[in-house]
């Protein structure tokens, strides 16, 4: 196997397996990559359900008009049920750069940021799925955050409900990551992350580090 060196903003447990000098090098950033406009654009693309997303304005157009009425009728009382996710930061992961406002709010306060419609969990947990490509092995793991609107914020349950063997159909890349809501039947795919973070999810526990060091460097 020719020689890979990492090169990388944070830690994670597989990180000494890579090797040291000369050799083609994997670059893994926190921030690298797609902004958020551009994951969901590709996400679209590759037929993944995504929810309505533009500014707000944009988002608003996409929403039935019958649910706008019945927002309006709410607002005369003082109250709102349509929310969006506002991006304040496009390219930051982990849950943050983002927050939780009544869609009348970002149309006046956050006109221009990109924003999402948001998918509201279900009473007492917040939770995703995520597939992760780690070489030529996959996983699907759930999120589960009992007290905050993030499934990977407050308190987190995070499990490894799946793994097998082989590349991705669509995506041609060594290591990435795709989070889906998963608070309702369906599942909307809003993130797309090629520098995620595998430490303390479980994974660690079934693939060792060498193997992981190793399945990266042969997918690169």
């Amino acid at each position: 196997m020719q020689s890979v060196c990492l090169k990388s903003d944070f830690w994670d447990y597989y990180d000494h397996w890579f090797d040291r000098g000369k050799g083609i090098v994997f670059e893994r950033f926190s921030n690298q990559g797609m902004n958020r406009k551009e994951m969901l654009d590709y996400l679209s693309s590759l037929g993944f359900k995504t929810p309505p997303y533009g500014t707000p304005s944009e988002v608003l157009a996409q929403i039935d008009p019958q649910l706008i009425e019945l927002e309006e009728i709410a607002r005369e009382k003082d109250d709102y049920f349509l929310e969006v996710v506002v991006y304040l930061d496009e390219r930051a992961h982990r849950g943050e750069g983002k927050i939780v406002v009544p869609l009348y709010k970002a149309l006046e306060e956050y006109p221009k940021h990109l924003c999402s419609g948001f998918i509201p969990p279900l009473p007492g947990a917040t939770t995703s799925l995520r597939y992760l490509q780690v070489g030529d092995r996959n996983f699907w793991l759930r999120y589960i955050s009992r007290n905050d609107w993030r499934s990977n914020y407050g308190d987190v349950d995070i499990s490894v409900l799946s793994k097998s063997i082989g590349y991705h159909c669509k995506i041609d890349l060594p290591l990435f990551a795709i989070d889906f809501i998963a608070n309702t039947q369906e599942l909307f795919a809003v993130d797309f992350n090629t520098a995620p973070g595998i430490r303390h999810t479980g994974i660690e526990d079934i693939l060792p580090a060498k193997e992981a060091a190793n399945a990266i460097k042969k997918a690169v």
